[in-house]
């Protein structure tokens, strides 16, 4: 009997792990990975897996010409001409919609920002249409499935990275007295920069202790305001990496892998580019958490941010700068053993798990 064939349709060059993980649990299966011109090469860079079939599709006609499968799981469109193609297009209700923005989707009106404009009813109108046809809907953590439940959906959590090997897994800290601290994510308004920065100050004393690589490029003035601050920092004698353009898949693996800490600052509240307002662990998720899942290292993020039930033994939580720098310094001084994480095996064995269990439910489905 022939597998059943597994079409992704997937637009978003920073998602491109994400399209791999769903892959991964499709594994035996014959997998078509319908994409943009960005998506395609990042996966031809570092995947060789023969059981994925690549297919390049300009992004202005990705949402109406991607080739189906017994199973199609598509990503949420963004583009007024993306959404105008996948509500019209003839047959949608067997359809997975992964949603990102689920403020944006299911409670428009309730979280509409000031900088909301007329002209995005046009959106809001063609999302109501794609989802009267479509009730399949996937979210990339836990504390997002509870926001939508009581929509009548069939709601099933992937988890945003579940890409584990033996070969990133495993925890390599380093034995130098150097600690490195990963910062991920494009520099822009989306993550608090300013409070990173009053943290690299306030370690004055601490100058030989740690090193802060910002693993992302800058997106706009802002972002090349905040690199020209740390450049004037790196020139006073801190240990700070930055990038300047976009990380290719080699040094971002390398930077993850060598690194002791991933860091991240942000307030929940999130506007997004259409003006509407999510909210990060409850309608809206950062992918921070997976990355300190697929590296298994510690991860500390505010305390307000409700973080995904799977990375729960990584996670270490600040609430301003009074309790960051303290908390870095006891990390430090415990060789970061405060806090333990589970083993390469324990992890795998979660995620295997995980991954039987998706697999049944979009089977099943």
């Amino acid at each position: 009997m022939k597998n059943k064939s597994v079409t992704i349709v997937g637009n978003i060059k920073n998602h491109y792990r994400f399209y791999l993980s769903i892959s991964e649990i499709f594994i035996d299966y014959t997998v078509t990975l319908c994409c943009t011109n960005e998506v395609f090469n990042l996966i031809k860079e570092i995947e060789n897996s023969s059981h994925i079939i690549l297919k390049l599709y300009p992004k202005d006609k990705l949402y109406n010409s991607f080739i189906e499968g017994d199973i199609n799981i598509i990503e949420q469109p963004y583009l007024l001409k993306q959404l105008i193609q996948l509500a019209f297009r003839k047959k949608i209700s067997n359809y997975f919609l992964v949603c990102h923005n689920i403020n944006t989707w299911f409670f428009p009106l309730s979280n509409i920002d000031s900088s909301f404009k007329v002209k995005n009813i046009r959106s809001m109108f063609l999302r109501e249409i794609i989802k009267y046809r479509l009730k399949k809907i996937i979210v990339v953590s836990d504390k997002l499935v509870n926001s939508i439940q009581n929509k009548k959906r069939n709601v099933i959590c992937i988890p945003f990275d579940i890409l584990l090997s033996s070969e990133n897994i495993k925890n390599k800290t380093s034995v130098s007295k150097l600690k490195k601290i990963v910062i991920p994510g494009t520099i822009s308004r989306a993550r608090d920069y300013e409070l990173i920065m009053c943290l690299i100050i306030s370690l004055e004393n601490l100058k030989d202790k740690f090193e802060f690589i910002f693993l992302g490029k800058p997106s706009d003035e802002y972002g090349n305001d905040v690199l020209s601050k740390l450049n004037n920092l790196k020139l006073l004698g801190y240990k700070i990496k930055t990038f300047s353009k976009f990380i290719s898949a080699f040094d971002y693996h390398y930077e993850l892998k060598s690194c002791d800490i991933i860091l991240s600052a942000f307030d929940n509240k999130f506007v997004t580019g259409e003006g509407f307002v999510e909210y990060y662990g409850i309608s809206k998720e950062t992918g921070v958490p997976y990355l300190g899942l697929t590296y298994n290292k510690i991860i500390i993020l505010p305390e307000t941010y409700n973080h995904p039930t799977i990375v729960s033994d990584q996670v270490l939580t600040f609430k301003d700068i009074n309790s960051l720098n303290p908390l870095l310094d006891n990390l430090y001084n415990s060789n970061l053993n405060s806090k333990p994480i589970l083993g390469f095996n324990e992890k795998l064995i979660l995620l295997n798990k995980l991954k039987f269990k998706i697999f049944n439910y979009l089977n099943e489905k």
